[in-house]
């Protein structure tokens, strides 16, 4: 299967952070394979490459450092959701919130990387308490693991959290992209917790936090593809799906043909879709 690149070399990936690799951004930019070069074309004109990979297409060429190696038995419509997203959610919730079986996390956002935070903390033993303003993704949370759902249109989560816990959280996650809600994330977490950023915002959205919050020991972190190392965890995925404990496949809500796929992104931008698979 196919992952965003790492070069192998730089300080990032010496220190076991691929997904901080300083080529990985102008790859990611710029939309070419790595260190440049298009291999897509229709005529004269040229077919980037979405994270160094362009992978809706029957045939692909991608860098070695961005191929992972998986077991054979793995079904390509769900090993395909490993790429990006559902990686990012597991990742975000075990590898940089760092959350422990006994411990609380509040997860802001049930879509489909939040869902899958939502797994990956639930896995660990952790309390976990999901956030968002659909009731149906909500019911879904709670389908794969969710102790708790806090509709935002309804209840202040901030207060809510507070009340199911008795504190605030040892760790909340924010996978929407809005800086209100990170702020309200920020103030679900307990003294001595820990914020990550997952969501992605506009890049002039600013975080307007009284620095008062840092004497309680609290702490701000972002996570980029949820800090794991492809070559290592997404193996261990795969191995843990297959033994019945990352129930990862319940994320899919359609598949479709690849002549379908413009009908794919109007149901994902209607929010028709926690995960939809392009079959090809």
């Amino acid at each position: 299967m196919m992952v965003t690149f790492s070069c192998g070399k730089c300080y990032y990936c010496h220190e076991g952070m691929p997904t901080w690799c300083v080529e990985n951004l102008p790859v990611q930019m710029m939309g070419t394979l790595p260190y440049g070069g298009i291999r897509l074309h229709k005529g004269d004109q040229d077919i980037h490459h979405l994270f160094g990979l362009a992978c809706y297409a029957e045939k692909v060429v991608v860098h070695e450092r961005s191929a992972v190696k998986i077991r054979d038995d793995m079904p390509m419509e769900v090993a395909c959701l490993l790429g990006c997203g559902t990686s990012t959610g597991i990742g975000s919730a075990l590898n940089t919130a760092g959350i422990e079986a006994g411990q609380s996390i509040a997860i802001f956002g049930c879509g489909g990387v939040g869902l899958s935070a939502v797994i990956g903390a639930h896995l660990a033993g952790a309390t976990v308490i999901a956030v968002d303003v659909l009731d149906n993704k909500l019911e879904k949370a709670k389908e794969l693991g969710a102790d708790y759902t806090i509709n935002a249109s309804q209840d202040d989560p901030q207060v809510k959290i507070n009340e199911i816990l008795g504190h605030g959280a040892d760790a909340a996650i924010e996978f929407i992209g809005n800086a209100e809600v990170m702020l309200k994330a920020f103030g679900s977490i307990r003294a001595r917790g820990v914020f990550v950023v997952a969501g992605m915002a506009p890049i002039t959205a600013m975080l307007n936090i009284a620095p008062f919050e840092f004497f309680l020991g609290k702490t701000i972190t972002g996570s980029v593809q949820g800090d794991i190392v492809p070559q290592v965890d997404i193996p261990q995925y795969v191995d843990l799906f297959l033994a019945g404990k990352l129930p990862i496949d319940k994320l899919i809500t359609r598949s479709y043909s690849l002549d379908q796929i413009n009908e794919a992104y109007d149901d994902l931008q209607n929010g028709k879709l926690i995960r939809g698979v392009i079959k090809i």
